[in-house]
């Protein structure tokens, strides 16, 4: 019998099935075996990384502290000394993103997503060595761990106001928690180590639900107030409050749906930025995280639709049509990606059971020299875009 993971945002069963597949079928799958050991090996060269390797300092002065810039926001024109920085959205400033934490964070949770997937799926140590290795130095080592709250995340030079804003900067740890249950039976990752991720996830999340950062986040319409949502259930089944977990699913069927998805399935909050397309795939990515846990709760939130029609599949088939390289998405995006889609719409074919997803998501595989063909029949790919699409954002 093969293991089922212990994942969370991740479908236990969709993993399940595919490694009986690798083990059944290897030839079949020999395409998404050598994609996903050559993404592993790369990510075998990445040193392990830490907060303390920042060049800024934290204003605690305590380089422990999680620290980021607001990305689109900008020096003030009219004022010599650039403060206070004002916003222009969509506008990333690459300036922001030196000496900070944020790129690092990025980075440590690629590499340990994938070490965690290759060591489940291939079953090979060296794969979940390293990625014990990377999440021990940026949670757990006392020389170098990251303290367990986002009090300086997102800040906004001359502005001392607290928003709240930077808590989606860790929307990628439910990917460390996933990464965590799949490497279970890694005998190099031990009980002490567990015990120390669920001890610094226990008080993060105290800190989110109890901070005035977190608060002001947690009330937010938009894809903060869901993406912060999505991490309180990540660490809540985490560290097995399920309770906690259910009343925030329930909270989001009744509240958030209802706020975000209109009963033509467009995401008005989305479609009030300048890049329209990407927030409507990245909220939507949201809801497919929610989804998925709300199904070890025995609740079903694919297939929910309120009394006029509201719905995260009515959502996902409004953006259908724009899978269509013939089709022109209607909104302002300053930065039109159509690829977004795919991670969705491979996961809603195996959700729904509908080829109508798999047949799009296929057009990108034909049409991009980044896909490949024989892939597409596994949930490897779903699972590297989805990495790929964790570009932090707000």
């Amino acid at each position: 019998m093969t293991e089922r993971p212990d994942v969370f945002c991740l479908r236990a069963e969709a993993l399940q099935a595919l490694k009986a597949a690798l083990a059944k079928e290897p030839s079949r799958l020999d395409p998404a075996q050598r994609l996903l050991r050559q993404q592993a090996d790369e990510a075998l060269k990445v040193s392990p990384l830490s907060v303390t390797d920042k060049q800024r300092i934290p204003p605690s002065g305590d380089k422990h502290d999680y620290l980021s810039l607001g990305l689109y926001w900008w020096p003030h024109p009219n004022r010599r000394n650039g403060l206070p920085y004002c916003q222009r959205d969509g506008m990333i400033n690459p300036d922001n993103q030196q000496g900070t934490d944020r790129m690092s964070l990025g980075r440590m949770v690629r590499t340990v997503e994938i070490l965690a997937l290759a060591y489940y799926l291939l079953e090979r140590d060296m794969y979940g060595e390293h990625a014990g290795r990377m999440l021990r130095t940026w949670f757990l080592d006392p020389d170098s761990r990251m303290n367990p709250h986002l009090q300086y995340a997102q800040t906004i030079p001359g502005r001392k106001k607290i928003t709240g804003l930077g808590i989606i900067d860790s929307l990628t740890f439910t990917c460390v928690v996933d990464a965590v249950g799949l490497l279970r039976s890694c005998r190099a990752w031990t009980q002490d180590d567990r015990q120390g991720m669920l001890d610094w996830f226990g008080a993060f999340l105290k800190w989110l639900q109890t901070s005035k950062h977190g608060r002001k986040e947690g009330r937010r319409k938009n894809n903060h107030g869901l993406w912060y949502h999505v991490q309180i259930v990540s660490y809540a089944l985490f560290l097995g409050k399920y309770e906690l977990a259910e009343q925030i699913v329930t909270y989001c069927r009744k509240r958030r749906i209802k706020q975000q998805i209109l009963p033509d399935g467009r995401q008005h909050y989305a479609l009030q930025r300048t890049r329209t397309f990407h927030y409507s795939t990245y909220n939507l990515t949201a809801w497919f995280s929610m989804a998925a846990m709300a199904e070890r709760l025995g609740i079903d939130l694919w297939n929910y639709s309120s009394k006029d029609g509201r719905g995260i599949r009515k959502a996902l088939d409004f953006l259908l049509p724009y899978a269509d390289p013939g089709r022109s998405w209607p909104y302002e995006d300053s930065s039109f990606q159509r690829t977004k889609l795919l991670p969705l719409l491979y996961r809603a074919a195996s959700v729904y059971r509908d080829r109508s997803y798999e047949e799009n998501a296929q057009k990108f595989v034909s049409e991009n020299s980044e896909t490949n063909d024989s892939v597409h029949e596994t949930y490897i790919l779903e699972t590297f875009c989805r990495a790929r699409q964790h570009q932090l954002s707000f």
